[in-house]
């Protein structure tokens, strides 16, 4: 029996672009083999301007990732595990600064069993990314912005009551998602 220890979610190219998994051949005295499937078509984040995603389709590009296994075939005994080390290289001729996305697929057959461990890389920082938009491009006024008691973007000083809806709010948008925004209060 063939079973292959990776995390739950696949694996990460682009965080960790050096991957060690081990290999765990549980019965029987097998010889397996590791390859690899990069998927053309990475996807290439296509902007009308910085902070606004363009509608789709996403623009493919026909170049795939590759990855160096080591070692790429090898033989187990009963109980024992091999690490194998999976280094990853991003498609080449990418624009970083448009975020695109790579994945594929790493094989681990022995016998007549095969199993599929998928990777997902992204070519570029997103320490670098803008996270927070500050034009007026979506909702018509610049932000992060306070807007008054009557929604609108406020420019002088103002006193609230805080009765009713006589309060500020604070207005901003992502440019990318994120599963939980938190603010922070400073005060």
């Amino acid at each position: 029996m063939l079973a292959v220890f990776t995390p739950p979610s696949g694996l990460d190219a682009s965080t960790y672009p050096v991957y060690s998994g081990f290999i765990d051949v549980t019965s029987g005295s097998e010889t397996v083999h590791v390859s690899y499937l990069g998927l053309l078509g990475s996807l290439k984040d296509k902007q009308v301007i910085d902070t606004i995603p363009a509608l789709g389709p996403v623009p493919l590009s026909a170049v795939a990732a590759s990855v160096e296994i080591v070692p790429s075939t090898f033989t187990v005994q009963p109980g024992q595990s091999q690490p194998v080390l999976a280094v990853f290289t991003p498609p080449s001729g990418l624009d970083a600064s448009t975020y695109p996305v790579y994945s594929g697929f790493i094989d681990v057959t022995s016998g007549s069993e095969t199993v599929h461990v998928s990777y997902l890389g992204l070519l570029g920082s997103l320490k670098d990314k803008q996270v927070i938009d500050t034009t007026d491009a979506v909702l018509g006024f610049k932000v992060p912005a306070i807007l008054n008691a009557t929604q609108h973007p406020q420019v002088d000083p103002t006193n609230y009551t805080f009765v009713g809806k006589d309060h500020p709010s604070f207005v901003f948008r992502f440019v990318l998602p994120f599963p939980t925004p938190r603010l922070l209060r400073f005060f």
